[in-house]
């Protein structure tokens, strides 16, 4: 077999200037010089450091870092003379009492696997929804929702006609949804657990009245078109003022409490969503997911959802444990 000529990069090599070349060895490729054995130098590339935030100890930088078992962790840039080391990963901010760092926990289920609770500011949003802007000025909707008492199960209400009237539904319907008819609900109470994953057949906008977590998945996930890991399943968590567009693939359920007050959560998506289906189905391929009108849902068998079809495997996740 005819060995192939490595490839000319256009740089000159800085020890004898002949051309730099891209060599290919067991471990991968590299660039070095055209003029080995001769000339051996190999260019050194430039490893690309995560900066995390600020040190709180220097001047410096706390980075992503790697031990050499390849375990990841957090340290100054300034190593040695600084010595600042974290396992868990910190948010940027100090802690109100002592002035250490505050850091990222996860949570621990019952089959003992660390669910990190994200960000909805956080890069692995992104695949899920985007952040809504200020544009649509949420502050009369959450007024509006003072007046719902959080109860102690979860209450879901599709469409409430107060929520519907003002300046943000208008601008909602108009720009978020492109004119389309749309309702506005809410979703309240206590939960900490998954039960369920669903999808539309559009995306929905959660606005979160209360500080919140939301469970979420990829519809792409969904394996056979009826069957879905809950392993795969990410924690996201949604300030109180915040709105998000859920795009139309993720899959979402009932938001979870931060704490023992509860939550509340708009819900927004186009008129009928979530409502009584008009005809009985086949359940075969989409129809065996359809739950409500524009609603395919997954439930797991130990949250005992009437009607839904069981497709969640793995363990019910549960945010209390």
């Amino acid at each position: 077999m005819e060995k192939k000529a490595p490839v000319v990069t256009g740089d000159k090599c800085p020890n004898c200037g002949s051309d730099l070349v891209i060599r290919t060895s067991r471990y991968g490729k590299f660039t070095a010089c055209s003029n080995y054995p001769t000339c051996k130098y190999i260019k050194q590339e430039e490893k690309k450091i995560e900066e995390v935030c600020d040190c709180p100890n220097c001047d410096g930088k706390i980075v992503v870092k790697r031990s050499k078992r390849g375990k990841v962790f957090y340290g100054c840039n300034n190593y040695p003379r600084c010595k600042t080391a974290l396992w868990d990963e910190p948010t940027g901010e100090k802690c109100p009492k002592c002035g250490s760092l505050l850091v990222f926990k996860g949570i621990q289920t019952k089959g003992e696997r660390i669910m990190k609770i994200k960000n909805v500011t956080d890069k692995e949003f992104a695949q899920y929804g985007r952040i809504l802007d200020d544009y649509y000025e949420f502050g009369g909707i959450m007024e509006m929702m003072e007046q719902y008492p959080v109860p102690d199960d979860v209450v879901y209400v599709p469409s409430v006609e107060q929520l519907e009237t003002g300046r943000t539904a208008i601008n909602l319907r108009m720009r978020m949804f492109g004119e389309l008819p749309i309702q506005i609900g809410y979703c309240i109470g206590k939960n900490t657990k998954l039960n369920a994953l669903e999808y539309h057949r559009s995306s929905e906008v959660d606005i979160a009245v209360t500080d919140m977590i939301l469970l979420l998945g990829r519809q792409q996930d969904i394996q056979n078109m009826v069957t879905y890991d809950t392993a795969n399943v990410e924690a996201f968590f949604v300030p109180a003022g915040t709105g998000v567009e859920l795009y139309a693939t993720t899959l979402h359920y009932a938001p979870c409490s931060t704490d023992e007050n509860g939550f509340k959560c708009v819900v927004v998506l186009p008129e009928g969503t979530n409502t009584d289906l008009m005809i009985c189905h086949t359940k075969s391929y989409d129809d065996k997911l359809l739950f409500a009108k524009n609603k395919w849902l997954l439930a797991h068998e130990e949250a005992g959802i009437e009607g839904g079809f069981i497709g969640l495997t793995g363990e019910n996740i549960d945010l209390s444990k």
